[in-house]
């Protein structure tokens, strides 16, 4: 079954990635600033309303398009097709994962429109994996 889209934004949520660089030795490392702190890559992540339970999507604006009148990408991230295959995400090659895992990254800002029933799911099962998500309610127009 394809997966089909719209434009409703339906929660969003930000993956930080540790940045990393090849060393002398041809090793990749992460990037430290000048305190020592690790450099986070950031990648803003939209949830969209889909045929899925949870579409997640990096939509970004091409600085050179080959077409000015279609400048947006739309990198598909994640979904969750239902409740039930998000569970067997969660328990991949029979072990325990977390979001963080699946994503490849610490994720942060996560804000989901307990509107649509299914981000109540989705909210349940990333607060049992000890995310902070914060929840709102908002009708759409």
């Amino acid at each position: 079954m394809a997966i089909r889209y719209n434009g409703t934004t339906i929660g969003t949520l930000t993956i930080c990635q540790a940045r990393k660089e090849k060393n002398s030795n041809g090793e990749y490392v992460e990037v430290k600033d000048e305190k020592g702190h690790t450099v986070f890559k950031k990648f803003p992540i939209q949830i969209r309303d889909s045929n899925c339970m949870a579409t997640f999507l990096h939509v970004y604006k091409e600085k050179e398009p080959l077409d000015p009148k279609r400048p947006w990408i739309h990198v598909l991230v994640m979904f969750f097709m239902d409740e039930q295959h998000l569970k067997r995400c969660l328990k991949s090659d029979g072990k325990e994962q977390t979001f963080e895992s699946i994503f490849g990254g610490k994720l942060k800002n996560i804000r989901l429109n307990v509107y649509y029933k299914n981000m109540l799911t989705l909210a349940k099962y990333m607060v049992r994996d000890g995310l902070k998500v914060t929840c709102y309610y908002q009708k759409p127009k």
